[in-house]
């Protein structure tokens, strides 16, 4: 592993796994993944790519959120069985959740 990648995986605090011989399946995975990431990157505004650390969270939950006609799924769903959902999204079903209550309560009084 090149100094520059181990120096970099130690600033963003990632612990890299290093796979043995040739796997072609994973090897495409990782090169299109590379491929996304390196255009999310190439249309980040200068003040984005300097501090990028602040955005990797961002450009890891788009790529996770991204359907994926390889596995027909978008990653998150693959890996939870279930959609994400953003923070403004969440918010949002919890005024739902309350009327629910709400109502099974209702029902149990009469």
């Amino acid at each position: 592993m090149s100094g520059l990648i181990s120096s970099t995986n130690h600033y963003l605090g990632v612990e890299q796994i290093t796979i043995g011989g040739y796997n072609p399946r994973g090897d495409a995975i990782v090169e299109r993944f590379m491929h996304t990431l390196g255009h999310m990157l190439r249309i980040a505004s200068n003040d984005e790519y300097n501090n990028l650390k602040d955005y990797l969270q961002c450009i890891a939950f788009a790529h996770n959120c991204t359907y994926s006609s390889g596995i027909e799924y978008t990653p998150f769903e693959a890996g939870h069985g279930l959609r994400a959902q953003t923070v403004a999204e969440a918010r949002m079903a919890i005024p739902k959740l309350q009327l629910l209550e709400e109502d099974s309560d209702d029902c149990l009084a009469a």
